[in-house]
């Protein structure tokens, strides 16, 4: 079996780390694999074939990588690819960030929209009305001979006009209400509908006029 190249392991840690290590520190990033006296002479060697420079601090003593080992078209290509990588995280940063001012944009703009409490509330109110309407016109339809003026015509149509333009107004407001929930809701609209019920023209068997 052939014996490790210590040598090529300890010039591969210092490589990677580029960095200042002592006698120690290699031993440990070596996993203890090897004993010092092993590291010493493998550093001595790198020492010899100029791979390595050593530097003395009183009695402890460091080595780090020799620079111009370095191949200076790796260097530069590796340069460009973190450049490269910086520029696509920067990209996604910022569509993320502007997702993010969009979001609260739409947040503020749900604190002025009524409850779902209140629109029952007014839409009770406004069925109200119109059984209210609807029972005047059927009982003016049941005095025969009775003759309607313009003028009540005309009331009657304004308010009609109005309770439907509130209606609608009313209707567009909740509707919208409901797809911005959906964007982040994960099941259907149908179910959404069921789960915070809400009463639809459908499921109360209401038919809006044209």
């Amino acid at each position: 079996m052939a014996k490790p190249d210590v040598s090529k392991e300890v010039l591969s840690l210092l490589q990677e780390g580029n960095k200042p290590y002592s006698v120690n520190d290699i031993f440990e990033k070596c996993g203890k694999q090897h004993g010092k006296a092993a590291v010493q002479k493998a550093l001595d060697s790198l020492l010899f074939r100029e791979k390595i420079i050593e530097k003395a601090f009183g009695k402890q003593k460091i080595y780090f990588i020799r620079q111009s080992n370095y191949d200076a078209k790796e260097v530069k290509s590796e340069i460009q690819l973190l450049t490269q990588k910086k520029l696509q995280l920067d990209s996604t940063s910022k569509t993320k960030q502007d997702k993010i001012r969009e979001l609260e944009t739409k947040l503020k703009s749900f604190s002025a929209i009524p409850s779902l409490e209140a629109l029952k509330i007014e839409k009770k109110n406004l069925q109200e009305s119109v059984d209210e309407i609807t029972s005047k016109l059927d009982n003016i339809r049941a005095k025969q001979g009775v003759k309607i003026s313009s003028d009540d015509i005309k009331k009657v149509e304004k308010r009609h006009v109005k309770y439907l333009s509130a209606y609608r107004k009313r209707k567009r407001i909740c509707t919208d209400m409901i797809d911005a929930i959906l964007e982040g809701y994960p099941k259907s609209k149908k179910i959404l509908i069921q789960d915070i019920g809400l009463e639809t023209d459908e499921s109360v068997g209401f038919a809006p006029p044209k």
